[in-house]
C-alpha cells in the first residue's frame, strides 16, 4: 500500500526540463503537463538557544559552606 502523502503541501514548485537530455533541444517554451508528484518532507532548521545563568554565591551563615549549583546549570 502506498502512503497518500500530505493533502496540503506547504509549497508546490513546478519542475520542468529546460532541454532534452538526448539531443539538447530547448523545451523551456513548450507547454507540458504534470506527469508525477513527488513530496519531500523537511524539518525546519533548529535554532540554538543559549541561556546564561548568573550564579549568586551565598555562604550558609551556620556552617559557612556554599550550596552546589542547581541541576541543569552546569556548563562546559
Amino acid at each position: 500500500m502506498r502512503w497518500p502523502g500530505a493533502r496540503s503541501p506547504t509549497r508546490s514548485p513546478i519542475v520542468a526540463p529546460a532541454a532534452c537530455d538526448g539531443c539538447g533541444q530547448a523545451l523551456a517554451d513548450l507547454r507540458g503537463q504534470v506527469a508525477e508528484r513527488v513530496q519531500v518532507f523537511d524539518t525546519p532548521p533548529v535554532k540554538l538557544q543559549v541561556s546564561e545563568y548568573r550564579m549568586v554565591k551565598v555562604p550558609c551563615p551556620a556552617c559557612r559552606r556554599f550550596p552546589p549549583r542547581p541541576d541543569g546549570t552546569h556548563g562546559p
